[in-house]
């Protein structure tokens, strides 16, 4: 696994999946997102970056842009948790997808993913993009996802970066409406901004298979886990998100009161969920209810719509206490 240190002080923003942080003083407008990405030494890795960044640049409108994962690696590709079979990419020699090697189809060719924390910071007062910094980290003991810089600087051989198609800026006049753009080589230095759009990639490197094998049991061996980010100024402004490895099934879909229920899991790791639950609300309390048992990711049903039910999913067999 790739580890990278720095004795820069960071405070993590430790809250539940998905959770933005307020901002303090002086009341930016900042927001945090998740994606999953391609890696670096994937064929597709410019045009998916792209689609991610003209995604946030338009304030998170999709458009044209592909979401359909499954069928196209560069797809906007969101999902609800951290699963670690998305984020392990591998050399241009290795062809992975979904943590396994010779993957087909439109795959074939990439090289695994990394997880890409995305931050949106727009202020009416001008700033450097400079005057960011960002802190990673994941709560098991090793620290496997600890990753932390400044995002106008290149944090393997610590030079000053330029605005590009991942580090975009915005100067805006009174009005607060866009003057001028900045992402293709303008110098941080001499153009302060109103709005900054950045994405910071991190993951799991894996040269062979023995490789691949040793993430997913480490990462089995400490799950449930949480990975964290942080955007922030030395003036106390900031925003952060957490991600969580634990199962998520909810509503993705509601139709004339029949709604379709989709669970999102593990891969790789060799683990079943079972589903329940509750038709109505908890009031009275109710017991939950086994609907579905040896399920894995992706799994989906159709049923009734009820505005006030709860469902939950948990790994292996339940046995609900007596």
């Amino acid at each position: 696994m790739k580890k990278i240190l720095s004795v820069i002080v960071m405070a993590l923003c430790l809250g539940s999946s998905k959770t933005v942080c307020a901002a303090t003083s002086n009341v930016p407008n900042i927001t945090v997102r998740y994606f999953i990405v391609t890696a670096p030494t994937s064929p597709s890795n410019s045009l998916c970056l792209q689609n991610v960044m003209n995604f946030l640049d338009k304030g998170n409108v999709t458009g044209l842009i592909p979401t359909d994962y499954n069928s196209n690696p560069v797809a906007l590709y969101q999902p609800h948790i951290l699963r670690v079979s998305d984020f392990i990419y591998t050399p241009v020699n290795y062809p992975l997808h979904d943590a396994t090697n010779g993957p087909t189809g439109p795959f074939a060719f990439q090289n695994g993913g990394r997880i890409g924390w995305s931050c949106d910071w727009k202020n009416r007062t001008p700033f450097l993009a400079s005057d960011i910094y960002f802190g990673c980290d994941s709560d098991e003991p090793a620290h496997s996802l600890y990753y932390v810089g400044n995002i106008a600087t290149n944090t393997f051989n610590g030079l000053p970066l330029a605005f590009s198609s991942t580090l975009r800026g915005e100067l805006w006049d009174a009005d607060g409406k866009p003057i001028a753009w900045y992402y293709n080589g303008e110098s941080v230095a001499n153009h302060p901004v109103n709005r900054v759009i950045c994405l910071i990639r991190e993951g799991y490197y894996a040269a062979d298979t023995n490789q691949v094998v040793l993430d997913l049991n480490y990462f089995k061996g400490h799950h449930p886990m949480k990975a964290c980010v942080q955007f922030y100024m030395n003036n106390g402004q900031s925003g952060g998100l957490c991600m969580d490895s634990r199962p998520w099934f909810g509503l993705t879909g509601v139709t004339n009161k029949i709604g379709v229920y989709t669970l999102e899991c593990q891969r790789q790791l060799g683990l079943t969920y079972t589903i329940q639950g509750v038709p109505e609300n908890m009031n009275p309390p109710q017991l939950w209810n086994n609907l579905y048992s040896g399920v894995g990711d992706s799994f989906s049903f159709v049923g009734p719509y009820y505005p006030n039910g709860f469902f939950r999913a948990f790994e292996g067999t339940v046995i609900i206490p007596p």
